[in-house]
């Protein structure tokens, strides 16, 4: 369990990434407002199906799904995409708290994919950030 000063720095960077998040989302909100010229939130976006269309099951997509991205990725999770590194500092500040987590324990614990933490996991091992014994992993004193 993590003290409270180290759950409180987890809060506050959680909060910063929560406003950084805030801030894309209204750039992007602001950027499809200013070209879309009239026509709606949708324009632009390509074929992705909107909430109030049907997908190729005949189901309707639901608010948040089938849509796609800005940029014309794919938008799985119905949220824009987290910034470059952030994943990975989840997994970090995760693994301070609860070291000798398996992979699939710091996905649940962190919300993501567990081949995603699988992914992440195994690039820190790589660069010598953590260590693997089995299927735990632990930050190493100093490195992160």
């Amino acid at each position: 369990m993590p003290q409270p000063e180290e759950a409180q720095r987890l809060i506050e960077e959680h909060i910063t990434t929560l406003g950084e998040q805030k801030a894309q989302l209204e750039r992007a909100l602001g950027h499809l407002q200013g070209s879309a010229g009239g026509e709606g939130q949708n324009a632009g976006r390509g074929r992705g199906t909107g909430a109030g269309q049907n997908n190729r099951r005949g189901q309707s997509a639901g608010p948040g799904k089938g849509r796609q991205a800005p940029n014309g990725a794919a938008d799985a999770g119905g949220g824009e995409r987290a910034p470059r590194g952030a994943r990975r500092g989840e997994v970090i500040a995760d693994l301070k708290a609860n070291p000798g987590s398996k992979a699939g324990d710091v996905a649940s614990r962190v919300g993501i994919n567990p081949n995603h933490a699988q992914t992440i996991l195994g690039n820190l091992v790589k660069q010598g950030v953590a260590t693997k014994e089995g299927q735990q992993y632990t930050l190493v004193a100093g490195k992160a």
